[in-house]
């Protein structure tokens, strides 16, 4: 997977978590009394949507089944929808379809990760087994530091800090 597509269904899973905590303690009679709910809610499934046509092509080739196909085909709708658009639709996406959504695209993150992370693991056992211990060494502490930078980012975004 690209390490655009990683970047992209991270930020799936910040809009799906914003998402979540808008509607955290609202229910369907409540969002649909109060309009600016309604708009939000709204325009972040459509930026859900938009994030998942940017997704690569070989993204698609590699996961055909993906429901993000169908959040890319929702933000069409919504987007063009004008008044056609029924924010009943819009809560039952948001409350029932995105969390299951943001699972699946949380486990396809992890999957990417353990991935890279073993192909590291190899190139490091085969550099330390080729007697380059000091490039082994080097690429183990790029790594730690790559790691710590990654915690860093998550713990950001987590608290809110990023973009």
């Amino acid at each position: 997977m690209k390490d655009s597509d990683v970047r992209i269904l991270k930020k799936i899973v910040s809009e799906i978590e914003y998402l979540e905590s808008l509607l955290a303690e609202i229910d369907l009679g409540s969002f649909l009394a109060d309009e600016t709910i309604e708009r939000a809610s709204s325009m972040t499934t459509i930026n859900v949507g938009e994030l998942a046509k940017r997704l690569s092509k070989e993204f698609y080739a590699e996961h055909p089944g993906t429901e993000l196909r169908f959040a890319a085909k929702t933000r069409d709708v919504y987007a063009h929808g004008y008044f056609t658009l029924s924010f009943e639709t819009v809560y039952k996406t948001a409350v029932e379809d995105y969390p299951r959504l943001k699972l699946a695209v949380l486990e396809m993150i992890e999957e990417e990760e353990a991935a890279r992370d073993a192909l590291y693991e190899k190139e490091l056992m085969e550099a330390i087994g080729d007697g380059r211990a000091d490039i082994a060494a080097g690429r183990y502490v790029v790594g730690i530091e790559s790691a710590r930078e990654r915690l860093r980012q998550l713990k950001n975004e987590s608290s809110g800090d990023s973009e």
